[in-house]
């Protein structure tokens, strides 16, 4: 017999009432999954030389690198969903917040993407482990 191969999926959706215009009621976020989302996913991490050292030893996929700022900034493509940036490491990225801003990657307290040094490490295994961002949509729906 054949078999029939079918990707499992939940769309959840919930109406808030808000109005997604006003910035007080702009609800966004990130939910942290127990189990991974079964896919793995790149990580780009842009800190200090410390933090460096901690994303490499966490296993993350690209280090942030001036080198990697400048062929982004040149028009190559991204290749990571989620980008992780300490306070430190954040000047560098201006020159990329164009490019990454309208692809939601660009690091955020909100989405907990901007994170303390001392809490680099335990962000990763978050975003590896899995995680979905969500934010209020015009309808004022989060999908």
């Amino acid at each position: 017999e054949k078999e029939i191969y079918l990707n499992e999926r939940i769309d959840f959706i919930l109406r808030l009432g808000v109005d997604p215009k006003h910035g007080d009621q702009n609800v966004r976020g990130v939910a942290i999954m127990p189990h991974s989302l079964g896919k793995s996913i790149k990580i780009a991490v842009f800190s200090n030389d410390q933090g460096s050292t901690i994303a490499q030893n966490c296993g993350v996929d690209i280090i942030g690198t001036e080198e990697l700022i400048e062929k982004i900034s040149n028009g190559e493509k991204v290749d990571f969903e989620i980008c992780l940036a300490t306070p430190e490491g954040m000047p560098p990225l201006k020159k990329i917040a164009r490019v990454l801003g309208p692809l939601g990657l660009f690091p955020n307290q909100k989405v907990k993407t901007l994170v303390k040094l001392d809490e680099l490490e335990d962000r990763i295994k978050q975003a590896k482990s899995g995680q979905i961002e969500f934010k209020v949509k015009e309808d004022s729906q989060i999908k």
